[in-house]
């Protein structure tokens, strides 16, 4: 026996949702106060716009040299289509785990299962979300035009044009690519074939001196304001295919998966609250469960129980063979995850070596992006202080016996960097400096992620913050910022080095001043970790 399929009328389901969500709006910002809301905004966008201007004129990096443009008009292209299919390949795997919409309970329950046009419940979800993905490319391309411009010749408004047509093209195509793998269903193992071809095709043009990849077009209008660059109708093809992702996004977004969008509902509202209480160790055990990073069932290596003989926890045996039996669960994809991202750091050395300073500021956010992975044992004694309830450990000095395995991984990843570096930039080969590099590098990474990790979640009312009064805003700032900065200090024997090379003097003694001013700081958290005396019972 067959059932008739009930569908609403198209016109009334619209309207009718759009009265719901008017409705909830109201509700939701009935008690904002919107003068403060405005007045928020205006500080933060005067103080974005103070920064990026601060930044350009202390920058001060220089033009580059005849051959370097040559480089920029044969390898820039190609390098550009790389990052962007880099980018697309996140987004292709974030859309086959659910993303990137993000649907309220409400949305899920009566909407989603309701027999209406699946479309129009969701694609006014899609053009909210659109509005925050435009912005933020609107933003991040300006800035991109404004460096360039300070490096590159061509015409200031030109650069700054294709530096914003360029970032709002960038965040459509991320923003579509997830969207179609939403939208279509398709696998983690699909959607991650698709994105690492996305990599490969503009890779072949760069080894090859070809043309033949969109992507690459692309990469083509991004330098268009340089002197001699190709013309401009190949790239504008190149743009008109990447602004055609989205479009194609949408038209196939009723497809979403009701289940995919319940368990991810209940992850993004516990990740907003974890944000608003700034919370990091949540994040990320947050982010994992988004992404479906789970530990592995099977050990990379095999490691067996010692009964009797196992160590004291408070030893440096056991917190090695606790730190190794970790990293023998780490999935393959946190393994790559890791490998990638000091890949982009070490790029990010060559990029600053050669001169384009403010590169430190990705590298800095994904050195300290692989340092929350790398404490991973030490996290795991943060969230079961329970454990050693049998024995008298004090917190402190088990936690710093925790970070030993972290900084060999952070050593082994600045091997990679170095190897990367090295590889772009000759330069940056002599062994002497890389090697203080390496492991100041490595000292400050695992110092943010642990302070990060240990920090916590800030207690509101603390008696600093009421001594402060008004100002007491400013220590949950100065507690989320300041592990990002010391993360990014491990480029700073990098800056040295450059700023030496450029006095003619010899790097070595800028580069060991500056890893050992960086060790101090890290010295200065190892004994903050240290005097939490605390036991563990």
């Amino acid at each position: 026996m067959t059932y008739p399929t009930i569908t609403l009328d198209p016109a009334a389901t619209r309207q009718a949702l759009g009265e719901l969500r008017k409705a909830r709006f109201r509700r939701r910002t009935q008690d904002i106060d919107w003068v403060e809301s405005l007045y928020k905004a205006y500080l933060t966008g005067l103080a974005a716009l103070a920064a990026v201007i601060a930044a350009s004129s202390i920058v001060g990096d220089g033009r580059l040299h005849a051959h370097e443009l040559v480089d920029v008009r044969n390898h820039g292209p190609a390098i550009v289509g790389m990052v962007l299919g880099a980018l697309m390949l996140l987004g292709f795997r974030s859309g086959a785990r659910g993303g990137p919409l993000s649907f309220e309970p409400p949305d899920i329950t009566h909407v989603l299962l309701a027999p209406l046009d699946r479309g129009a419940a969701v694609r006014p979800i899609a053009w909210r979300q659109l509005r925050g993905v435009l912005a933020i490319g609107l933003v991040a391309g300006a800035i991109a035009g404004n460096l360039a411009r300070g490096r590159l010749p061509g015409s200031t408004p030109a650069w700054i044009a294709v530096g914003v047509v360029s970032g709002l093209a960038v965040s459509l195509a991320v923003w579509g690519s997830a969207s179609i793998a939403s939208g279509r269903r398709l696998r983690p193992l699909v959607a991650t074939a698709i994105g690492v071809v996305l990599v490969a095709w503009p890779a072949a043009d760069l080894f090859a001196k070809t043309t033949t990849c969109p992507l690459t077009w692309f990469g083509k209008f991004t330098i268009a304001p340089l002197p001699g660059a190709d013309p401009l109708p190949l790239a504008s093809i190149g743009v008109l295919l990447v602004l055609l992702v989205p479009v194609f996004a949408l038209i196939g977004l009723a497809g979403v998966s009701v289940e995919a969008a319940q368990r991810r509902a209940g992850l993004v509202d516990q990740l907003r609250f974890a944000l608003t209480i700034q919370d990091v160790r949540a994040v990320v055990l947050l982010y994992r469960q988004l992404s479906q990073h789970g530990t592995r069932a099977k050990p990379w290596w095999p490691h067996r129980a010692l009964g009797g003989r196992a160590p004291h926890p408070s030893t440096w045996r056991a917190q090695i063979r606790r730190g190794t039996h970790g990293l023998a669960r780490w999935p393959l994809v946190r393994v790559v995850r890791m490998l990638a991202l000091a890949a982009v750091a070490g790029a990010c050395a060559a990029g600053i070596y050669a001169g384009t300073t403010p590169l430190v500021v990705v590298g800095g956010f994904a050195w300290f992006i692989a340092g929350l992975d790398a404490v991973e044992p030490l996290a795991q004694e943060a969230d079961h202080p329970d454990r050693g309830a049998e024995f008298p450990v004090e917190r402190g000095p088990m936690y710093i016996r925790a970070l030993l395995v972290p900084f060999l991984v952070m050593f082994v990843l600045g091997l990679v960097a170095f190897g990367v570096a090295a590889l772009l930039e000759p330069g940056l080969r002599a062994p002497e400096p890389a090697l203080f590099t390496i492991v100041a590098g490595a000292l400050a990474t695992v110092a943010a992620g642990a302070v990060s990790v240990i920090a916590g979640a800030p207690k509101l009312g603390s008696q600093l913050q009421q001594i402060l009064g008004d100002y007491g805003g400013i220590i949950p700032l100065f507690r989320q910022a300041f592990p990002p900065l010391l993360a990014t200090a491990a480029f700073a024997p990098v800056i040295a080095a450059q700023i030496a090379v450029k006095d003619n003097k010899p790097p070595m003694p800028w580069v060991v001043n500056t890893a050992w001013v960086v060790a101090s700081v890290v010295l200065l958290c190892g004994a903050w970790i240290n005097s939490r005396r605390d036991r563990a019972a």
